[in-house]
């Protein structure tokens, strides 16, 4: 009998190892394989002639085939100077041009400019004027603002991208009440 005891505890003692084993089988995760990661499909962009809609729908704008480059930000430094710069052309302008325009307008009231520059590759290519209530500049305050303008000796400034805009907005009192 004893022989029998022996054989059924060693029986009992496998089968709790089983089920100890089963149960650590079951409790614990199995080791999942990371998923891989979906690569961007860069799907062909579609003709712009395809890409209609109904009137008011969306329309897919298509993708260019290479980004656009990410504009540089610019120079602490730089952007001193080039305000600078334009600070001394609005001084400039304001008094010898702007306000004796303004003065000189048959019923004078204050006016709201526009001056821009554009710079290429660092250096000055191009200003601008306008008034945003859609009043033409006469041809003499034209002039007188592009002397003005093309009379500083206007430096290259570094660190700029390939295209720089730079806008001052003006307010132009008369000077006679």
């Amino acid at each position: 009998m004893t022989e029998r005891r022996a054989v059924l505890a060693l029986v009992s003692i496998l089968a709790l190892v089983v089920a100890a084993l089963g149960v650590l089988l079951y409790a614990i995760p199995a080791p999942t394989s990371p998923k891989p990661r979906p690569t961007p499909r860069q799907a062909p962009a579609p003709p712009v002639a395809e890409a209609r809609a109904a009137p008011g729908g969306r329309v897919s704008l298509p993708r260019p085939e290479t980004p656009a480059p990410r504009p540089r930000s610019m120079d602490p430094n730089t952007k001193y100077a080039l305000n600078d710069q334009v600070e001394q052309v609005v001084t400039g302008s304001r008094a010898a041009c702007l306000v004796p325009y303004v003065d000189g307008l048959p019923d004078p009231v204050e006016l709201e400019f526009v001056l821009d520059v554009v710079l290429v590759d660092g250096d000055v290519a191009d200003f601008g004027i306008r008034v945003p209530g859609g009043e033409a500049v006469p041809t003499l305050v034209v002039q007188c603002l592009a002397d003005v303008v093309w009379g500083l000796d206007w430096p290259h400034f570094d660190d700029m991208g390939p295209e720089t805009r730079l806008q001052r907005t003006l307010h132009v009192k008369p000077s006679t009440p």
